[in-house]
């Protein structure tokens, strides 16, 4: 009997020890997986902190792209309402003819596509970041001619450093402007017609092929696309 208890107290001891190795291997692999996430989550935070570090350079690339856009646009301005005061100073011209309308005007190039409306655009990705157009911006094909949206005179031809040169056409009480050509094939005063080629598109600051237009009627700046055809 005593043998049979000794016995049944070493299966017992074995079968606990057995137990106890098992934890044992069972706590050192959970230790090993801690570990291993630990150092995983190290290295989330670390990627994670390069890319906020990414994210706010890009911000900050884009603001400072902003305010040299800002810039060039408010001395256009400038300089567009400087040429129309002078203008008014000059003799009145008959009023525009019958059919500067909106939705009526031909566009200033052949073939192209608006690649920026009018008005405020807030960044897509970056909340901070917006931008304020005057008129449409319009992709087109490299060496595009540019054309009267109607007729009129060649009222004021503009240099603006960053939006090469702009040409501003008088229709009566309308102007349109027509910037960032690389040349421009006409002279102040000049009469022109929507057949007439006022000069070519030039590159933007990302070289890529881009015409600014605007419409303005007197001091007032109009949406463009409300007034050219539908493409």
């Amino acid at each position: 009997l005593q043998l049979s208890l000794i016995q049944s107290k070493k299966q017992e001891n074995s079968v606990r020890i057995n137990e106890l190795i098992q934890m044992q291997g069972d706590l050192g692999a959970s230790l090993k997986e801690k570990l291993a996430e630990t150092e995983q989550l190290k290295k989330d935070r670390e990627a994670y902190a390069v890319l906020v570090n990414g994210l706010r350079d890009q911000e900050a690339k884009l603001n400072r792209e902003i305010r040299e856009r800002e810039k060039r646009s408010k001395e256009l301005e400038k300089s567009i309402r400087n040429a129309i005061a002078n203008s008014n100073r000059t003799p009145n011209r008959p009023q525009a003819a019958n059919g500067f309308v909106p939705g009526n005007l031909p566009w200033p190039v052949k073939n192209g596509y608006i690649s920026e409306r009018f008005g405020l655009h807030r960044h897509t990705d970056f909340k901070n970041v917006s931008t304020v157009n005057n008129g449409v911006n319009i992709i087109c094909e490299n060496s595009s001619s540019v054309y009267p949206v109607f007729e009129g005179v060649v009222s004021a031809i503009i240099q603006v450093p960053g939006m090469q040169t702009t040409v501003l056409i008088k229709h009566g009480n309308y102007y349109s402007v027509y910037a960032n050509l690389s040349a421009a094939s006409c002279n102040q005063g000049e009469k022109v017609t929507p057949s007439s080629i006022i000069g070519q598109v030039g590159k933007n600051q990302d070289n890529v092929t881009e015409l600014h237009f605007e419409i303005w009627k007197g001091t007032t700046k109009l949406n463009p696309q409300s007034w050219i055809r539908k493409g």
